[in-house]
């Protein structure tokens, strides 16, 4: 059994990484989802994270979440990086 953790190859506009893939699946907090009622409402929620080691940094991040009133379906990429 290897100690490393498994890597996929991404390639974003800043260049090509190995990258640990990490997902998310819970619940948002949507305070407008419960007008009229005593808290807050929750929708479903999923995200996926790409964390290169070599850079110790998130070069993509997917999120989205659907409801009854909204869709969103976002991501986020490193575009640049550069050692100071």
């Amino acid at each position: 059994m290897s100690s490393k953790p498994y890597l996929n190859g991404i390639r974003v506009a800043a260049g090509t990484y190995h990258t640990i893939r990490i997902t998310y699946d819970g619940y948002m907090q949507r305070p407008f989802y419960a007008f009229g009622t005593s808290g807050p409402g929750s929708v479903p929620y999923k995200a996926v994270v790409w964390y290169a080691p070599e850079l110790g940094r998130v070069v993509q991040f997917n999120a989205s979440f659907v409801s009854r009133y909204e869709r969103v379906n976002e991501t986020l990429e490193l575009v640049e990086h550069r050692f100071e």
